[in-house]
């Protein structure tokens, strides 16, 4: 079977036929140690750009530069189409990596002609899954994640604390 890619508005067309820049990843490549999809997103396909600002809960989302960092104008950021829907990040960022069909990204200017003036900055195209016809089945996945500190520090109260420094002098 010939392998084949998402591109606009949800057609597939084979990867041979292709005209332009698309890299697409297995979803079953993000199953990885992150905090959401988007941090899983890093390292994974090649020339688009994403990194963490901050590690705070809530905040933990990566941003992209699909076109490099001197992407064109004020809103750096790439068109986002989840089942044709246009979203933000954060609403990327929640989506389960065992939700996803197929994970494609259009990185050149045929983007713009496609999708206007927003996809200058390139386009990041995700489909979930479908309901199939037959019998119903169900999947379960169960995770489990512990944190624990490397090291227990014991900390003294103000008064030991100046006890301390004195002895120190």
């Amino acid at each position: 079977m010939e392998e084949t890619v998402v591109v606009a508005f949800g057609n597939r067309v084979k990867k041979t036929d292709m005209i332009g820049s698309v890299s697409s990843i297995n979803p079953s490549e993000l199953k990885v140690p992150a905090s959401n999809l988007t941090a899983a997103l890093q390292g994974k396909i090649a020339g688009m750009i994403s990194y963490q600002r901050s590690g705070e809960p809530g905040a933990d989302n990566a941003d992209f530069f699909v076109r490099g960092v001197g992407s064109f104008g004020v809103n750096q950021q790439p068109l986002i189409l989840l089942d044709n829907i246009e979203v933000e990040i954060d609403d990327l960022a929640r989506i389960p990596w065992d939700d996803l069909e197929s994970f494609s990204v259009l990185k050149d200017a045929s983007a713009s002609a496609v999708y206007g003036a927003r996809a200058a900055n390139g386009v990041i195209i995700v489909t979930t899954k479908r309901g199939k016809e037959g019998p119903a089945r169900v999947n379960i996945r169960a995770e489990q994640r512990l944190s624990a500190p490397t090291q227990n520090l014991e900390i003294a109260d103000p008064v030991t604390f100046m006890k301390m420094h004195r002895r120190r002098f």
